[in-house]
């Protein structure tokens, strides 16, 4: 079974014949598979393939690791490592992933034979070209040899119901709704209910104030979906990471909440109540925790998975006289 696509092995770049298709929702950095690499004349050539569809606009490039300064109007690299008595050795251009897109024409001129046939359509892709040095300075420039990139970026623009536009955005909510109805997610096109999903996402955008100063939206989602995950999968990831509920409406429709406690507006008295089905009394003793530790993926520390101070249930230890550490939860698509 491929693993899913997690803040880690998404920034890895790979040369094989075929990647993984990923649909990136919200702020991610991206490594991607390599589709093309030549050299000539002392110069190499590469198209690195990221995701699939049009991403809204790409924030920062990082070649060995380290993000390095962009002239985004000629794409030549300014940052002093790889500037060699005036002349710009590495030069990157992109593409975000319009079904418009044509071919590199850098590659084209080098090399005839990758037309129109390698248009790479719908797929957001960088072209890398890097000339090399003599050896006195090689090591400076190329520490690691043919240096790896990385881009991050704000991923898919996605349907808002309450503007009926199409944004880039990191709620929730519409993250949720685009991933149910996307043709390469779980194509299910028109069958999420807009009025529940108005409000959920009216939920989710509420403004909190934030311990250190400031404030954010009451929850946030950023993650990658792969295509050869299956896709229940990512959404278990969406849901953990979010708290959002998801349930079927006597519409027919599919309804989206957020997790924002609301009064009850019906209730169900015992007349009512014909038999039980089942029945659920919580959590056995051996399944009750006073403290839970979880990840999330923080992008102030690169992106990485990172553990979060544990949430402590300080008057439930005071009463039990003994702290009971649960499972580690995984809120990977959480960047906050």
């Amino acid at each position: 079974t491929p693993a899913a696509a997690t803040p880690q092995n998404i920034k890895l770049v790979l040369k094989q014949s075929a990647g993984p298709r990923l649909l990136p929702y919200g702020r991610n950095r991206l490594g991607g598979t390599v589709t093309f690499f030549r050299s000539r004349s002392g110069k190499f050539h590469r198209v690195t393939a990221h995701s699939q569809g049009r991403i809204d606009a790409i924030e920062a490039y990082i070649l060995d690791g380290k993000e390095v300064a962009v002239n985004f109007v000629t794409g030549n690299v300014t940052t002093a490592q790889y500037v060699v008595d005036g002349t710009n050795l590495i030069q990157i251009r992109h593409k975000r992933g319009a079904t418009s897109e044509s071919s590199y024409t850098g590659i084209e001129a080098v090399w005839p034979d990758y037309d129109n046939t390698h248009d790479l359509k719908g797929i957001f892709t960088t072209y890398m070209r890097a000339e090399s040095v003599g050896p006195d300075t090689f090591r400076d420039v190329y520490p690691r040899n043919e240096p790896s990139l990385e881009v991050v970026c704000r991923g898919l623009k996605i349907y808002d119901p309450r503007t009926d536009t199409t944004v880039w955005t990191e709620n929730p909510a519409l993250i949720i709704a685009d991933f149910i109805q996307r043709e390469d997610g779980m194509n299910q096109p028109g069958s999420v209910d807009e009025t529940v999903l108005t409000a959920a996402a009216n939920e989710f955008d509420e403004s909190f104030a934030l311990a250190s100063g400031g404030s954010e939206a009451r929850c946030r989602l950023s993650g990658v979906a792969s295509l050869t995950d299956d896709a229940s999968n990512t959404l278990k990831r969406m849901r953990a990471s979010t708290g959002a509920v998801i349930g079927l409406l006597p519409n027919g429709k599919i309804g989206i909440y957020s997790p924002k406690w609301s009064a009850p507006t019906v209730s169900i008295s015992r007349s009512q109540i014909v038999s039980f089905e089942d029945w659920d009394g919580g959590p056995t003793a051996v399944n009750r925790y006073t403290e839970l530790p979880f990840t999330y993926t923080d992008p102030a520390l690169g992106f990485q998975t990172t553990g979060g101070d544990p949430w402590i249930d300080a008057t439930r230890e005071t009463a039990n006289g003994q702290i009971a550490i649960g499972t580690e939860a995984n809120f990977d698509m959480c960047p906050s």
